[in-house]
């Protein structure tokens, strides 16, 4: 019994600070109305970070259909630390070729799917809650043939 007991205090421990140390995972989607991505439709989410010294992988998935007309997109990433300056960043993705040829990988006919790596190893340097944003940024008010837009940020 106090073996038992013993064993079941120490598992619980273990994963108190298991928990204690498991850093935020962020994951939030948008899936545009009519398949058009409006630069007013941003991705957002808050996100509480304990370890400073644990690596993130920021991701970002798009699923396109043949009626995107550009060969590449940009997105605005914004990133707001608990205390100070924002953190802003605007990636451009290619998605096809000169001749229109799609770089990207074809999930079923017309439709299209990017995974995107934005940064493989994030520390965020304060602990707090930290706030991030992923909008489209382009001249036009909307960008048609986006029918989902996920962001994700997970340990490494």
């Amino acid at each position: 019994m106090k073996k038992t007991r013993c064993s079941w205090l120490f598992a619980l421990t273990v994963s108190l600070l298991l928990a204690a140390c498991t850093p935020s995972h962020v994951d939030t989607s948008l899936a545009p109305a009519g398949g058009r991505w409006a630069v007013s439709d941003s991705l957002s989410a808050g996100f509480e970070v304990v370890d400073t010294t644990q690596a993130y992988r920021l991701r970002l998935s798009l699923n396109l259909t043949e009626d995107y007309p550009y060969r590449n997109l940009y997105v605005r990433f914004r990133l707001q630390p608990p205390n100070g300056a924002a953190q802003v960043a605007t990636p451009e993705f290619v998605l096809q070729d000169v001749y229109g040829n799609w770089n990207v990988t074809r999930t079923w006919a017309g439709s299209y799917s990017l995974s995107a790596v934005l940064n493989d190893s994030a520390v965020f340097q304060k602990p707090g809650q930290w706030q991030v944003s992923l909008a489209a940024f382009t001249r036009s008010d909307t960008l048609p043939g986006v029918s989902a837009v996920r962001f994700e940020i997970a340990p490494r």
